[in-house]
C-alpha cells in the first residue's frame, strides 16, 4: 500500500504537461528592476494566497519579505521564478512582462540562494559554475575570494577537482549553504532572491554565511525572505505581509517605532513575547 501511494505521486508528477520553451531570451544588460502589479494567486481556487498585491523594487534596491508562516512570501518567489502563474495581474522584469522571456533565461537572471540546498554529485567545480560554465580560472578564484569561500574549498581534499559523493551529504549545513552562495556570485546574476537562506544554521555559522551574503548581494536588486528578522536590519525596505497583503513597509527602525505587526514579529523571537 505505501508503495502504491508512492508510485501514485510520482505518476502525477509525470503526467504533468512540460514547461514551455518558447519565449525571448532576456536582452544582456538588463538592470534589475522587478515589480509585481496586481497580482492575485489562489493554490486552491477560490482562497486567494495573493491578493490584489503591488509592489516595486527599483534596480540595485534590497527588499527583504516579513511576515508570519502563510503570509504569501514564498509564493511570490514561486511567481517570480514562474513555477506558478498568477490568477490575475502581471510581473514585470524591467518593465516586460516575465511571460514574454523563456522559462529557462528568466530563472538564470534571477539568481536564488535557498534555505534548502541542492548540490549535485559532481566535481565541486561543475557545482560552483554550474551557473556560469564559461567563466576562466583566474575570474573563478577571484569570485571565491571575494565571497570567502577560498577557504573553505582549500580544506575540502582536491579542492575544486573533489568529487561531492551523495550530492555533497559529507559536508555540514553550513557549509553547503556558503557553497550555495558561491556558486550565486559565480553566476552573478542582475538580480538576487535569498529565501530563508539561514533559517537553519546555528547563529555562529549564520553569522559566517552573511558576511558571504552581504558579498554576495552588494549592488544588485535583492528579494529577501526572511524568518530571522535579524538578518535583514541593513534592507533598504522591509514589506511585511499578513494574509496576502503589504500590511507595514519602511525600514527596521521606522517599523519598531510603530507598535504593529513587525515590531511583535521581532519581540517574539529576541524578548519571547507571543504574537
Amino acid at each position: 500500500q505505501t508503495a502504491l501511494a508512492g508510485a501514485e505521486r510520482i505518476f502525477e508528477i509525470m503526467d504533468l504537461p512540460r514547461e514551455s520553451a518558447a519565449g525571448a531570451e532576456v536582452p544582456a544588460g538588463v538592470r534589475g528592476e522587478l515589480e509585481f502589479r496586481g497580482v492575485t494567486f489562489s493554490y486552491v481556487p477560490g482562497t486567494p494566497v495573493l491578493k490584489d498585491f503591488s509592489l516595486r523594487i527599483a534596480p540595485g534596491e534590497k527588499v527583504a519579505l516579513a511576515g508570519a508562516t502563510g503570509s504569501g512570501k514564498s509564493t511570490l518567489i514561486c511567481l517570480l521564478l514562474r513555477f506558478y502563474e498568477p490568477d490575475s495581474g502581471v510581473i514585470l522584469l524591467d518593465g516586460r512582462d516575465i511571460r514574454e522571456f523563456a522559462v529557462k533565461s528568466l530563472r538564470k537572471t534571477l539568481g536564488t540562494v535557498l534555505q534548502d540546498t541542492v548540490l549535485f554529485t559532481d566535481t565541486l567545480r561543475s557545482n560552483l559554475t554550474a551557473g556560469a560554465p564559461e567563466i576562466s580560472e583566474e575570474e573563478l578564484h577571484k569570485k571565491l575570494r571575494e565571497c570567502g569561500a577560498d577557504a573553505l574549498i582549500a580544506r575540502i581534499p582536491g579542492g575544486l577537482d573533489a568529487e561531492l559523493a551523495n550530492a555533497g551529504s559529507r559536508l555540514s549545513q553550513g557549509e553547503r549553504q556558503l557553497l550555495s552562495a558561491a556558486r550565486a556570485y559565480v553566476a552573478d546574476p542582475p538580480a538576487l532572491i535569498l529565501d530563508e537562506a539561514t533559517s537553519s544554521l546555528d547563529t555562529r555559522t549564520e553569522r559566517h554565511i552573511q558576511e558571504a551574503l552581504k558579498t554576495l548581494t552588494g549592488k544588485r536588486t535583492c528579494l529577501i525572505v526572511a524568518h530571522r528578522l535579524s538578518t535583514i536590519l541593513d534592507a533598504d525596505r522591509i514589506i511585511v505581509m499578513d494574509h496576502g497583503r503589504i500590511a507595514e513597509e519602511g525600514r527596521h527602525h521606522d517599523l519598531m517605532a510603530r507598535d504593529g505587526i513587525y515590531r511583535k514579529l521581532f519581540r517574539s523571537q529576541y524578548a519571547g513575547e507571543a504574537t
